[in-house]
C-alpha cells in the first residue's frame, strides 16, 4: 500500500528505510512511521509470498525504529528483522524511480510513469501516475482490482456519472475518463495534498475529471451530480462500513458501487453492511489476501 507526497519534491536529502515482514505487519507499520514519512510503499516478495517489502521514505534518517516498531511485534508476537536504512541521494532519484515503479499492465490498462510513456501498447488505455505521489499508483493488489473491476464493466456498461470516492491519485478515475470520456466523472479525496496531486495527474493525463478536496459525500459538488451511475471507493474497510449509508443514497437505482481496501477477511462485514442498505453483490475479486466488491444497487 502506498502512501504518497512527493518526497523528491520537498527535500535535497531522501532516506529509505526497509523492512521485511508478513502482510499482516504491513499496514501496521506503515501507521508506525506515518508521522515522518514523506511516503510509504509495500509490496509482495516476488520470491516468497508470505514475505512483504514495506518501504519508508524519509528527509531525514530515523531514529527510533525500535520504538515505533516494538509495539507492532508485541501485537502481532513476531520478531521483526533489522530493517535496511539507505541513503538516497538525488541523481539516484530518477533511475530508482523507473525501478520502484515499472510499467504495469492491468486488464486493458498500461499504469506507468514519466519515464515509460513512449513505451505504451497502442491496444492499451495508458494511464500515467508518476512514483512518489498520492496512495495509489496500480502497484497494489486493491488499485488493480479495482481497475480490473472498471474494465469488465466497460463491456457492459455507459455510464453518465462515475464518483471515485477517496480519489488518491486519482488512477481510478483517470481510468474511467479512459473507459468513458463522455462521463461526468467526479473524484474527490479528505486530503487536500492528495486532491491537488491528483488534479496534477488529470492534467497530465489529459481527461476531463472534477477533482475535488473536501468531506466526501457532503460535498455540494459531489451532492449536485448525483445519483451516479458507478461509484469507486477504495479506502478501507471501516470507513467503506461507516458510508455505506451515504453510498446508497448516492448510487442510482440499478447503479454499480466498487469497494477496495478491504483484507478477505474483513469482506463479510462491508458487504454485511452494504445489504442492509439494499445491495445485492455481483461480484467478489481477490488477490494476495485483499479483496474488491462489485455491488448493484
Amino acid at each position: 500500500m502506498s502512501r504518497r507526497a512527493n518526497p523528491f519534491a520537498q527535500s535535497a536529502e531522501c532516506w529509505e528505510l526497509s523492512f521485511a515482514a508478513p502482510l499482516d505487519a504491513v499496514i501496521a507499520l506503515e501507521d508506525a512511521f506515518a508521522d515522518i514519512a514523506l511516503a510509504t510503499s509495500s509490496f509482495e516478495q516476488p520470491h516468497n509470498h508470505a514475505q512483504w517489502t514495506v518501504q519508508i521514505l524519509s528527509d531525514h534518517p530515523p531514529r527510533d525504529v525500535a520504538e515505533r516498531t516494538r509495539p507492532v511485534e508485541k501485537a502481532l508476537g513476531i520478531a521483526l528483522s533489522a530493517p535496511k536504512l539507505t541513503r538516497l541521494r538525488p541523481e539516484d532519484w530518477q533511475p530508482q524511480l523507473a525501478r520502484d515503479f515499472p510499467p504495469l499492465r492491468v486488464e486493458g490498462f498500461y499504469v506507468h510513469g514519466a519515464h515509460a510513456r513512449a513505451s505504451c501498447p497502442p491496444h492499451l488505455h495508458s494511464v500515467q501516475v508518476e512514483a512518489g505521489m498520492a496512495f495509489g499508483s496500480g502497484e497494489h493488489a486493491t488499485t488493480s482490482l479495482c481497475l480490473q473491476a472498471l474494465h469488465r464493466l466497460a463491456a457492459c456498461s455507459q455510464p453518465a456519472r462515475v464518483l471515485d470516492m477517496g480519489c488518491g491519485s486519482g488512477i481510478l478515475a483517470i481510468a474511467a475518463a479512459r473507459l468513458w470520456p463522455n462521463a461526468v466523472i467526479v473524484a474527490v479525496d479528505v486530503d487536500a495534498v492528495s486532491a491537488r496531486i491528483a488534479r496534477d495527474n488529470m492534467k497530465i493525463n489529459g481527461v476531463r475529471v472534477r477533482t475535488l478536496a473536501g468531506d466526501g459525500y457532503r460535498l455540494r459538488q459531489v451532492r449536485e451530480h448525483a445519483p451516479y451511475d458507478i461509484i469507486m471507493a477504495n479506502i478501507l474497510a471501516r470507513p467503506l462500513v461507516q458510508l455505506s449509508r451515504e453510498l446508497k443514497c448516492h448510487l442510482r437505482h440499478g447503479g454499480v458501487a466498487i469497494l477496495s481496501g478491504l483484507l478477505q477477511s474483513q469482506k463479510g462485514m462491508v458487504l454485511a453492511a452494504h445489504r442492509r442498505q439494499g445491495l445485492r453483490l455481483k461480484q467478489a475479486l481477490t488477490r494476495q489476501g485483499w479483496c474488491a466488491l462489485v455491488l448493484e444497487g
